[in-house]
């Protein structure tokens, strides 16, 4: 008897709300209560009718997504359309000209559903797209790039130094590969001293002008809103 009650209740309710003018009523799938990682395929959007582009959205800046008839507040991380199951390049802007692909923190969503973002403050639309999917799994991954200068070089042996500034850091990042701009590959035989020098093996002899790099990455995650992050992105 309850159960034919609430349903009486729920389709009486249903039918004042469409006869309503402006008014409807829309109904969750399966799961979709359910909190996940979404993607959205987007495009940063430029409404000001002027010649002059729009300013670059940074990620983690607070925005609120319109998905569907859904609505709520995210903190964004935009990176690079790439092939499903591969490694996504973090972007810090989410500038104009080209399609990113924005993940955010909200409630699952099947495809395909309209996805809109806009400026909590001032209501402005920064950026328009569709939903992509919705997977967990999908690695951004933010490269950081440290550079070192050749101290001595000798057939293909070098000492390299302000790359790091104590021989921990060395001992740290002894099992990394490194490479040069000129093509080379090497890796950290013994830190040197106190200040962070170290030795370099190299595939072949360097020049003194070349420039030693190391790259590293790190995995981002989407915020919740309101969450603090001190790596939020300025211009």
């Amino acid at each position: 008897l309850e159960t034919t009650a609430s349903s009486a209740a729920i389709a009486a309710a249903c039918q004042t709300l469409a006869t309503a003018p402006g008014a409807g009523v829309a109904q969750s799938l399966r799961h979709e209560n359910r909190l996940t990682v979404l993607h959205f395929l987007v495009k940063r959007a430029s409404l000001g009718g002027g010649d002059g582009e729009s300013p670059p959205l940074p990620s983690k800046e607070e925005v609120e997504v319109s998905c569907g008839h859904r609505r709520w507040r995210a903190r964004p991380v935009y990176s690079a359309h790439a092939p499903r199951g591969a490694r996504a390049k973090y972007e810090r802007f989410l500038r104009a000209g080209g399609h990113v692909v924005c993940s955010v923190l909200g409630p699952l969503t099947f495809a395909p559903a309209p996805v809109a973002l806009t400026r909590p403050a001032t209501g402005e639309v920064v950026a328009t797209g569709s939903l992509l999917d919705c997977d967990p799994t999908r690695m951004v991954l933010k490269r950081a790039v440290l550079t070192g200068l050749p101290l001595r070089t000798h057939k293909r042996k070098a000492v390299v130094h302000r790359m790091f500034e104590n021989p921990e850091d060395v001992q740290y990042f002894k099992p990394a590969q490194l490479q040069t701009k000129e093509g080379l590959t090497c890796h950290i035989t013994e830190p040197l001293g106190t200040h962070g020098n170290f030795k370099l093996a190299l595939s072949r002899p360097m020049k003194q002008s070349d420039t030693i790099l190391l790259q590293l990455f790190k995995r981002v995650y989407p915020k919740f809103a309101g969450d603090d992050d001190e790596d939020v992105a300025t211009y």
